[in-house]
């Protein structure tokens, strides 16, 4: 069996794995859309937005009560405050 640290620590890695993959995926759907601003196109920037909330939330629930640091995050990955994207002009 696993020690609880050791599987922490994997969890801990897995989630900023998955937040690192997230963020590229929602910078190059930002692209798409700024190439084409389309139904399908926003779909997809929404979709790494839900994910990635999804995984910060993860991250909370397992490590936020222990007072570990959220994810640094990513220029790239700034879209909390942004509400919904709109075409850069």
């Amino acid at each position: 069996m696993t020690p609880l640290p050791a599987a922490a620590d994997h969890l801990r890695r897995a989630i900023e794995l998955d937040f690192t993959s997230m963020c590229t995926q929602l910078t190059e759907a930002r692209q798409r859309q700024r190439q084409k601003d389309s139904t399908g196109n926003r779909a997809s920037v929404a979709e790494c937005r839900a994910r990635i909330d999804a995984i910060l939330d993860l991250h909370l629930e397992t490590e936020g009560r222990r007072g570990a640091d959220v994810p640094a995050a990513r220029p790239d990955c700034a879209f909390a405050a942004a509400g919904p994207s709109a075409p850069d002009a």
